[in-house]
């Protein structure tokens, strides 16, 4: 009989808060985290807290195909980035339009959850670190990237807790920094990376399905609450788990 896997992480807010010690050791202020949703979330806003800088959501949702799964991804308006492997044949050129579209539409309705109507923060002249959970593609890691680069970030990085190997090759093919403290060797991942009760980009469905989930961007936002402060002008002073305030989301919380 064989026993249960025992997690990576005790926690997604114990692995964010050891991920953004990482972080803080490879970029320089000002710097702004952006959690991919909606697994990366609650590690994002962790990372956030850990380094004492800006947070905010960054929305994306996976591009799939009948019978082959994950083929890309796409991140608030931007284009689509697809698996390069990936070679559609012009017979296929309806399917894949629609489940991009089936993508865009799930990018809405994710936004409309986590953000409201707010624009995503300023990334003009930011370090921006993008931060995933547990990476086993990286179509939204890199279809975040691409999201924002028009808007002339000064510097991108990428950073999750736990990523494969094939993952981290995909992004550093890209020349992108990657920062992940257990890269794991089975392209399927960890089965337990945290130890939360719940996963929440395993145990909600995508919003394609007709099925939301209302609950898990207040859930984040709840969590969040007692470290962002309403101030505009967020402020990175001292190193990691240093007791300074970490900025907010221009968003007040009660409004969510």
């Amino acid at each position: 009989m064989s026993e249960d896997p025992k997690p990576l992480y005790s926690s997604r807010s114990g692995a964010g808060a050891l991920l953004g010690r990482q972080v803080y050791n490879h970029i320089n202020p000002p710097t702004l985290v952006l959690g991919v949703t909606p697994g990366g979330v609650e590690v994002a806003a962790n990372v956030a807290k850990a380094m004492g800088c800006k947070f905010d959501v960054i929305v994306a949702a996976h591009v799939r195909m009948e019978g082959l799964g994950i083929v890309g991804a796409m991140a608030e308006d931007a284009n689509a980035v697809l698996d390069q492997e990936y070679e559609p044949h012009f017979r296929d050129a309806m399917v894949l339009g629609e489940a991009i579209d089936d993508a865009r539409r799930a990018v809405k309705t994710e936004r409309l959850l986590f953000r409201g109507t707010r624009a995503l923060h300023e990334v003009k002249g930011q370090n921006v670190v993008i931060v995933d959970g547990h990476v086993t593609k990286p179509w939204k890691l890199l279809a975040a990237v691409e999201a924002i680069k028009p808007q002339d970030p000064a510097y991108i990085m990428v950073a999750a807790p736990a990523g494969t190997q094939p993952v981290q090759d995909k992004v550093r093919a890209r020349r992108l920094q990657f920062v992940c403290p257990s890269v794991l060797m089975d392209p399927a991942g960890h089965p337990l990376p945290f130890g939360d009760p719940q996963d929440p980009s395993q145990h909600c469905r995508c919003a394609r399905s007709g099925v939301v989930w209302p609950l898990w961007s207040r859930v984040f936002c709840w969590a969040a609450a007692p470290w962002l402060p309403s101030s505009p002008h967020p402020r990175r002073a001292g190193p990691p788990n240093s007791t300074t305030s970490c900025s907010a989301w221009p968003l007040p919380i009660a409004s969510w």
